[in-house]
């Protein structure tokens, strides 16, 4: 049986979740005006309903976050707003906090946050018989791991395929919190992982001095989708609610193609919606912001999935610098630059410096703030002006295939039927007479019925039922092919039905007996739901008090003993130091690492 696959953008607010599907995105995940784990990302429901609406035309699904932790004075407001998002359309809810359950939520689909730390078996399992209709698996997560929970579970699973990539394992960060009161969990982080740190080792010794040894590159697993499809996971997640409308379209539209192309050779898989994405630009991800790229872990442990040097958008490798002059470089690439181009390079103190392109004579090009730059310095691109002006100026459409069946009778009779089986009927009022001209008449219908302006339908094909045709002014063509795309789009929307909420299949134990902090139990709600499942509470949520004693602030897969070259479980040549990391220092502030080499972790905490 074939199985559908989604792909699901990011947006920040109406604009971007349209260009989103229009592009080709099969989901749009969205958050409302409150707790949807980006506070920089809210939007009205109304807004959210016009965004419903669009998509539906195409069979695409609205999501909305509601994926943060709930006060208890939050809650009656959390399940306000997720009726609310019921009553605009929306098609699922993606939820981190088990109160929202226990206080009464709408009947929609449920969606399992990454916030909601699901990184074994055992925690997937407990999601799909307690009602939920998918598990968002950490960005951690190998493709082997992934195989083994799609093979003992038959809920949907999705997976990041691109974009920034937390430190920390979600919903188990808690350094914002701690440095500043801003917190993860609850859409607010202030970044530390972005920050410069000194890495000390066991005697308080400088190993590294103001390194972003936190910062992770993006996400890129364009190379691994055939293997992610067929480790089991059927919705490919793009992050980037905060991210801008080219941002979105480039990066919707290069994975679009992908799986496009995937899809037209494997006829296991089907695309989750509707309509063909006619692209009027070739999408390409290096020339938007990144950090530069890793696969993380998908393939198994890999060194280098941070940048020690900047936590900044690197953009595209352009080339080696040949010759350098005081305001001009030449560079070794085939790339060509324009006036405007944004271009960076790392001077000999390892600091990212960068300069704006005023004058191009072949590969050289002239800048202000080009001394630091050095001969076999790597020259990157982060702001291409033509690039730009490309995605300003596209014109992609998203297209509906349909088939015009005519038959002419005294009366001219029109069936109208979209790729998907929809169809209209339409008879004219009035009778036609005669045309004395058949083959000009028939020539007229097709221009007039081949043109749909700037609805979502493309024409297929136009069929015929009889030798004779009426004779028809153009003008009353045109109104009646209005008039039946109309009908036929009303039909589309009136048939669309959203999918039912998953059925509890049993009240079964939560996975684990002891509840304490780092399960982010911060409401009496979610405290009650893990109770009737066998858990027993022995502290809140850290959150509740800020407490964050005894608590990891972070723990995450990114081992700076591997990347150092100590691990004994993974050599690693590409660092080596004499001397193994134990502390990291920022500003006055000492951080204890731990390293629990059986779970192949590294924890953050604070120094005492």
């Amino acid at each position: 049986m074939s199985r559908k696959i989604e792909l699901l953008a990011p947006a920040k607010n109406l604009e971007t979740g349209i260009a989103a599907i229009r592009h080709g995105a099969d989901a749009v995940y969205i958050g409302a005006e409150n707790f949807g784990a980006r506070t920089a990302a809210s939007n009205s429901m109304q807004d959210i309903e016009k965004l419903v609406q669009y998509a539906h035309q195409y069979n695409a699904k609205i999501y909305l976050t509601l994926n943060t932790l709930f006060y208890d004075h939050e809650i009656e407001m959390g399940i306000k707003t997720a009726f609310a998002a019921y009553e605009a359309g929306v098609d699922a809810l993606i939820i981190q906090d088990f109160g929202l359950i226990e206080a009464g939520l709408p009947p929609l689909p449920l969606h399992a946050s990454t916030q909601m730390h699901n990184y074994s078996l055992e925690r997937v399992q407990f999601l799909e018989a307690s009602g939920f209709s998918r598990a968002v698996l950490p960005r951690e997560m190998s493709k082997i791991q992934i195989s083994d929970i799609a093979k003992n579970t038959n809920i949907e699973l999705e997976y990041f395929i691109h974009g920034a990539l937390c430190v920390s394992y979600s919903g188990q960060c808690y350094m914002s919190a701690y440095l500043g009161g801003r917190s993860a969990n609850r859409g607010n982080c202030a970044q530390p992982c972005r920050l410069p740190y000194d890495v000390l080792d066991d005697k308080m010794q400088i190993i590294d001095s103001q390194k972003h040894v936190l910062s992770l590159k993006d996400l890129n697993l364009e190379k691994h989708i055939p293997e992610i499809l067929d480790a089991g996971v059927m919705s490919l997640k793009i992050e980037g609610r905060l991210k801008s409308i080219p941002y979105v379209t480039n990066i919707v539209s290069h994975y679009r193609k992908i799986l496009d192309q995937i899809i037209e050779n494997n006829s296991n898989y089907h695309k989750a919606s509707t309509g063909k994405t006619i692209h009027s630009f070739v999408p390409n991800p290096n020339k938007t912001f990144n950090r530069g790229y890793t696969n993380l872990n998908f393939s198994g442990r890999v060194p280098q999935i941070y940048n020690p040097l900047s936590p900044k958008s690197l953009g595209e490798f352009i080339g080696i610098v040949t010759t350098q002059n005081r305001h001009s470089i030449s560079i070794d690439t085939k790339q060509n630059f324009s006036n405007g181009d944004g271009l960076c390079y790392f001077d000999s103190k390892g600091n990212l410096q960068g300069f704006t392109v005023y004058k191009v004579e072949e590969n050289t090009v002239f800048g202000d703030g080009i001394e630091a730059c050095r001969v076999s310095s790597k020259i990157y691109r982060n702001k291409d002006v033509e690039f730009e002006k490309t995605l300003t100026n596209e014109r992609t459409k998203r297209l509906i295939s349909i088939d015009f069946q005519i038959d002419y009778k005294d009366f001219l009779k029109i069936k109208a039927t979209d790729e998907e089986g929809h169809f209209v009927e339409y008879s004219s009022e009035n009778k036609f007479e005669i045309a004395n001209d058949t083959e000009k008449a028939q020539k007229t219908i097709e221009e007039q019925f081949s043109k749909t302006g700037d609805t979502i339908f493309s024409v297929n094909k136009i069929d015929f039922f009889n030798t004779e045709m009426p004779f028809v002014r153009i003008s009353d063509l045109n109104k009646i092919r209005r008039e039946i795309l109309q009908l036929l789009l009303d039909e589309r929307t009136k048939s669309y039905t959203r999918e039912e909420p998953a059925k509890i299949q049993e009240t079964v134990n939560y996975p684990e007996e002891i509840i304490e902090k780092s399960h982010n139990v911060l409401n009496k709600y979610s405290k009650t739901f893990l109770e009737k499942r066998g858990a027993k509470i022995i502290s809140m949520s850290a959150e509740l008090n800020n407490d964050f004693t005894n608590l990891p602030l972070m723990t995450t897969h990114h081992c700076l003993r591997f990347e150092y070259g100590h691990c004994e479980k993974y050599p690693n040549s590409s660092i080596q130091s004499d001397k193994s990391p134990a502390f990291l220092q920022l500003n006055q502030q000492f951080f204890k690492l731990k390293f629990d080499c059986k779970s192949c972790v590294m924890k953050i905490e604070a120094n005492s």
